[in-house]
């Protein structure tokens, strides 16, 4: 009897054993799968960073920045003269593209200098008198603003309406290198 009953406690003490190791096995594999998961979160998390980290590097480079500020100081984004051929064809230009009739384009000439970057730079007016609908107009005023001239602005705009028609009286300003 003696002998049933160690056999019977040590069969209980490995079923015991055996129970309680599947019990740790499950708990491990569990927190295997949520650090592998939690794993593959910031393995992703890190890949997105230095891939960010990348592009701010060529982005905010400091060398090319200064590279590109150094250049832009010395060649500035404007004509080195006064293209005056240039400037007519470009009004035409719109006024065709845009059905606008350019009723008066007045020569340019230089009204003064404009300051810029702490350099002064030579302005020229062109007076232009054009007629066609509203919003024709408009689309025509916002293609001179937004062309191929980067120093070019519209000022001293006048709108009037006349019988059937709009006028547009304006000055176009353009500045130069020299």
């Amino acid at each position: 009897m003696i002998e049933i009953v160690r056999r019977n406690s040590q069969t209980a003490m490995l079923a015991a054993i055996v129970v309680i190791l599947l019990v740790v096995n499950v708990i491990f594999l569990m927190q295997w799968q949520s650090a592998s998961s939690e794993k593959d979160k910031v393995e992703t998390q890190m890949n997105v960073a230095e891939v960010n980290l990348t592009q701010a590097r060529v982005q905010y480079d400091l060398v090319d920045l200064r590279k590109e500020e150094a250049e832009l100081k010395r060649n500035p984004e404007f004509p080195t003269k006064l293209p005056v051929v240039g400037l007519s064809l470009f009004l035409a230009e719109g006024a065709l593209q845009y059905q606008v009739n350019l009723d008066k384009v007045d020569p340019p000439e230089k009204v003064g200098t404009e300051k810029i970057g702490g350099k002064s730079y030579p302005a020229y007016a062109t007076a232009v008198t054009a007629s066609g609908s509203l919003t024709k107009l408009t689309t025509f005023l916002e293609y001179i603003e937004g062309g191929g001239f980067t120093s070019i602005r519209v000022q001293d705009l006048v709108i009037e309406q006349t019988p059937g028609v709009w006028k547009a009286d304006f000055t176009v300003v353009v500045i130069s290198q020299t």
